[in-house]
């Protein structure tokens, strides 16, 4: 944030600053302030940050609302004029706001010159380097942030991992394993398994679920975790739970699975872990930290409470 102009009186030199902090910006405008016929800004923050309600003054109202668009007002010895952020400099509109601003501030008017297309035919072969360097560097940004916005949309779904539930919850699972290197399989809402996760010779049928509490005997992700065993022997039961989701997670209770939950499902050797375990599982495998081949066996070998 900055003061983008500051126009001294009758001269009309104009102080431009980028590197000025935001109280500085207030402390070097109060200090010109008193000669200082007007300051235009683009930012209305800077407006708010001198701390003054006065009344806008307008100088362009929409024709059908009388919305004001920008105004100004009074502020010292001058005016704080408020103006619109506009990308195409060479627009009617900004020549038109020029005109109402030139006429509203009674000074001079301000010529500015449209450069026409023909002169493009004219570029120096120096200026024509700049253009193809400002080219291709721009292709990089686009290439660049869209790589970038890739990765953060990955995480975003990821994150879902520690306060989602149903559906989303289930997604994220899916897309984890997936991280993780596995093949999974997603079924039909409302069947009794949410995935079937395959890596290597080892294969898991897997029940998703989030909760405010811990899952006990009473949570019929117990019974459905038993009828899949009994339907699938040859897979791995795996029970993923998002317990106490709706607190931060430095401030959940240790117990995630009761004591009487395991024991109900001993018979069938599941693999009872949080989704945040498998959060820090996936965080661990990004960094480096461990390998699939580590992950998917502690898992397959855990039977009970999975720990870090």
């Amino acid at each position: 944030m900055g003061v983008d102009n500051l126009v001294c009186e009758k001269i009309g030199k104009t102080l431009y600053s980028k590197t000025i902090t935001r109280r500085k910006n207030v402390e070097k405008y109060l200090e010109l302030c008193p000669s200082v016929n007007s300051t235009i800004s683009t930012n209305l923050d800077f407006i708010k940050l001198l701390g003054q309600k006065r009344k806008l003054e307008p100088f362009m109202i929409h024709e059908n609302t009388n919305k004001v668009f920008y105004g100004a007002i009074e502020f010292g010895s001058g005016k704080i004029v408020i103006l619109p952020r506009l990308k195409n400099y060479e627009s009617e509109t900004v020549d038109l706001l020029i005109a109402i601003l030139n006429e509203f501030l009674g000074v001079e008017p301000v010529i500015i010159t449209r450069r026409p297309e023909w002169v493009e035919k004219y570029m120096t072969t120096k200026e024509k380097i700049v253009d193809s360097n400002l080219n291709k560097l721009e292709e990089d940004y686009k290439i660049f942030k869209t790589n970038l916005l890739d990765e953060k949309r990955k995480f975003l779904e990821l994150n879902k991992l520690i306060y989602a539930q149903s559906d989303e919850l289930v997604d994220a699972v899916k897309f984890a394993f997936e991280i993780i290197g596995c093949k999974v399989e997603k079924t039909e809402r409302g069947a009794n398994i949410d995935l079937y996760i395959t890596y290597k010779d080892k294969k898991f049928f897997a029940e998703v679920t989030g909760t405010v509490s811990k899952i006990d005997k009473s949570s019929n992700k117990l019974i459905q975790i038993m009828q899949g065993a009994q339907k699938d022997s040859d897979l791995k039961p795996l029970l993923l739970a998002n317990t106490h989701m709706d607190k931060e997670i430095s401030k959940r209770s240790e117990e995630n699975f009761t004591t009487n939950a395991i024991n109900f499902m001993q018979g069938c050797k599941p693999c009872c872990m949080t989704t945040v375990n498998l959060f820090y599982l996936i965080d661990s495998l990004l960094n480096e930290k461990t390998t699939t081949d580590k992950i998917i066996k502690s898992i397959y070998e855990t039977i009970g409470i999975f720990s870090i």
